[in-house]
């Protein structure tokens, strides 16, 4: 959708080089009990605090003042295009069947893609506002590290991050 949009703000960290990769993953699976998150993968030594602000500020941008119309309209005609597309795979197309009817419960591809074309930009500025409230976040962050395992004790704040990238244990069989 528009989150994950590649000419979105989340992809976009990546491409500025302000994170290796951001993107927006959502789980609609069940109506009652949805789920939709922001990640930001930084490289060793960059400051995850400033990224939370950082993905909060494009969420609470996009609830406060709208997504871009030309956004809006790329990512209506991708969504429609990738199932078209999907028609030169049997295993693509399979799949997108599988999601069809048995996650979205639509009665054809065809149907949903008329679904899809009916969504206005006002309903997706509707939905931002409604669900992209950051006071509601729950925020964490992952530390890599070449000497983490499982049942170590996570490191105090403020402490040094260890290197990740330094030099790996040599590990016997």
């Amino acid at each position: 959708g528009v989150l994950g949009a590649e000419r979105g703000a989340l992809h976009q960290l990546g491409d500025e080089g302000l994170a290796l990769e951001g993107e927006w993953t959502s789980m609609p699976y069940v109506k009652e009990a949805q789920l939709g998150y922001a990640i930001a993968a930084l490289a060793p030594g960059n400051d995850p605090d400033a990224m939370v602000k950082r993905l909060e500020g494009i969420l609470t941008n996009y609830r406060d003042h709208g997504v871009p119309e030309e956004l809006f309209a790329s990512t209506k005609r991708r969504l429609i295009a990738d199932q078209e597309l999907s028609r030169n795979s049997i295993a693509s197309l399979a799949a997108d069947w599988a999601d069809t009817i048995a996650v979205d419960r639509e009665p054809s591809i065809a149907y949903e893609q008329e679904l899809i074309g009916r969504i206005t930009l006002a309903d997706v500025n509707r939905v931002a506002k409604r669900y992209l409230d950051v006071s509601h976040a729950v925020v964490g962050s992952l530390t890599p590290s070449a000497n983490a395992s499982q049942s170590a004790a996570p490191a105090p704040a403020g402490q040094n991050r260890e290197n990740p990238l330094g030099k790996q244990p040599t590990i016997a069989h």
